[in-house]
């Protein structure tokens, strides 16, 4: 009984990895165009710390 409780136990969160998420991928494609633009405000910030 504690056996077969583990292994359901463990089994779980591979269960929720295993699984699609659409949203994932929406999410890292709008992330990867912001970046340039937020290491740009980055950078600015960093040469300019009176104006940040």
């Amino acid at each position: 009984m504690k056996t077969s409780l583990f292994l359901a136990l463990l089994a779980c969160p591979l269960i929720t990895l295993a699984q699609n998420n659409p949203q994932k991928a929406e999410v890292s494609k709008r992330a990867e165009a912001l970046t340039e633009k937020v290491i740009n405000w980055r950078r600015d910030f960093h040469e300019h710390p009176e104006l940040g």
